[in-house]
């Protein structure tokens, strides 16, 4: 008791203080004031820490969730028995309910960051007054991720780094470094942005999550030290399985029980997943949702890549590309060869262009494995909701690691058919030479007659006709080709020799579409 009032006389006025100057603006004037930062990686669980701390649900997700500064004011007060919580941005101020702050943030992160997934340094000050709290301020930034996801800027990650290192940079800041006990600490991107500002370590406190997933190496990485947290570690263990138990039905009352229901809640999930996603299995709860049908919606996703990726190509055989072939050719090479550089560099040109498409397709399989996965989870953890949560987010954590793994592969493999030139492929020689025949006939049927402009063939639904009557059907590559193309071989040597290389160019480029219709599916279905 005489602790407490000690604290209530000494320290509460001196927090009340620092938390006036900070709303009057002060921090803008260069006036640093003692803040604690929380920092770390995606997906290291300091929503949860958070959380804890606040008695107040956060918005979660898979990627970057909190995308500006939130400054958190946590205080006591006995004074009501309901949290009384205020939410204040940019010119905005009200006050919102306890089961309203999810939204609202989100609400508000929207407005200050756009509805795209980039970062903005605008903060958001959530203020939560109630019993049982501690006196605190915190800013929680955004986690660390290395590689952007679709609707991110391409530098989100370095975005993300400057707005940590300016808010743990002052000497009056606590950095709170949350990390996961599974990750290599000496490796982690927080602990080495801690160094950079704290290299004694003196006002770096860590808190260690999903201890419970790592026990033994956790300890041993505390006991060890070697990252230099002066402040020492907090280690947050079970806190998932505590949640889960307390909203066990009164049936369940051992921890032994407890652990055979929740095997079982896994174990019935994992057959229904294995069941749509392998065998195309109908379950009763969604026996008439196509939706869940899951080898028919991945089908569908990878035909619309097939169809996007042609679409988002250049047309081959179009004056316009023809155009840059030749003016990609003059200086370098004779009129009737296509230098390796050359060839190499429109190809690079053609593959960037798919990169989007690539990319935008794994998302859309991400987000759809996320909701039939969410979905199921619902069926089998219907009576325990606290669990289907944490089920959901787990799941929606390992979906987003693999996620990532897929996108270096994907990336890897489009730069590799930039890098290098090379195929063993019959197919781009049998691509080659059908449409050479093709135009060979083509040219022989304009020959015979003549060079009479009223005489030459015009295409029509891949059958190229001319004035006498006489007709010969294209390859279907070559449907579609414009009359200019088709003609290039009556005009000049020059035309005919741009035609050849119009021609080499789609022929690879046709043997990397068709292994990037075969790996990226074969990959996202692993």
């Amino acid at each position: 008791m005489a602790l407490t009032q000690v604290y209530e006389k000494t320290m509460r006025p001196l927090l009340d203080t620092i938390d006036t100057l900070r709303k009057i603006g002060v921090a803008d004037e260069g006036i640093k004031l003692p803040t604690i930062v929380v920092i770390g990686d995606q997906s290291s669980g300091k929503s949860s820490v958070i959380e804890r701390l606040s008695g107040v649900s956060l918005p979660r997700g898979k990627g970057i969730v909190t995308r500006v500064p939130l400054v958190m004011r946590i205080k006591s007060s006995e004074s009501t028995e309901e949290l009384d919580i205020l939410i204040e941005y940019g010119s905005e101020k009200k006050n919102i309910m306890h089961e309203e702050v999810e939204e609202a943030v989100r609400e508000a992160t929207r407005i200050l960051a756009g509805d795209e997934k980039g970062v903005c340094p605008k903060p958001i000050n959530l203020s939560v007054c109630g019993p049982d709290l501690p006196d605190l301020t915190l800013v929680d930034l955004p986690g660390i991720t290395r590689v952007p996801i679709k609707g991110q800027p391409q530098d989100i990650y370095q975005q993300v780094v400057n707005m940590i290192r300016e808010q743990i940079k002052p000497e009056e800041t606590v950095i709170l470094n949350v990390i996961s006990a599974e990750v290599d600490w000496a490796t982690c991107e927080s602990f080495n942005l801690s160094k950079e500002v704290d290299q004694e370590g003196s006002r770096t406190l860590a808190v260690v999550t999903k201890v419970d997933r790592e026990p033994d190496g956790a300890y041993e990485k505390v006991l060890a030290n070697d990252v230099n947290v002066g402040l020492g570690y907090v280690l947050n263990k079970l806190t998932e399985k505590q949640s889960a138990l307390q909203r066990l039905p009164p049936s369940v009352v051992t921890e032994a029980e407890a652990m055979m229901e929740f095997l079982r809640i896994t174990s019935e999930r994992t057959r229904i997943m294995e069941g749509l996603m392998l065998r195309g299995d109908r379950h009763v709860e969604f026996y008439d949702d196509e939706e869940m049908l899951y080898p028919s919606k991945l089908n569908s996703l990878f035909e619309d890549l097939e169809e996007t990726l042609r679409g988002a190509t250049s047309k081959f055989f179009s004056e316009g590309f023809r155009n840059r072939v030749k003016t990609a050719t003059v200086g370098f090479a004779v009129a009737n060869f296509l230098s390796h550089s050359v060839f190499k560099q429109l190809l690079h040109e053609e593959v960037e262009k798919c990169k989007p498409v690539c990319f935008e397709v794994l998302e859309k399989v991400v987000e759809y494995t996320l909701r039939v996965s969410d979905e199921v989870i619902d069926i089998c953890a219907a009576s325990l909701p606290g669990l289907a949560t944490t089920m959901k987010e787990t799941a929606g954590q390992r979906l987003g690691a693999s996620q990532q793994t897929a996108y270096k592969f994907i990336e890897r493999e489009l730069e590799k058919s930039q890098a290098i030139v090379c195929t063993f492929n019959h197919y781009y020689m049998d691509t080659v030479s059908s449409l050479t025949k093709g135009l060979d006939e083509c040219k022989d049927l304009q020959c015979a007659h003549g060079h009479d402009a009223r005489n030459w063939p015009t295409s029509y639904n891949g059958t190229v006709r001319c004035g006498h009557g006489h007709a010969i059907q294209l390859p279907a590559s070559l449907e579609d080709a414009p009359e200019g193309f088709l003609k290039a071989p009556l005009v000049d040597n020059a035309s005919q020799a741009l035609q050849v290389m119009q021609i080499s160019v789609y022929a690879y480029w046709k043997v990397i579409h068709k292994i990037l219709i075969d790996i990226i599916p074969k990959e996202l279905r692993f």
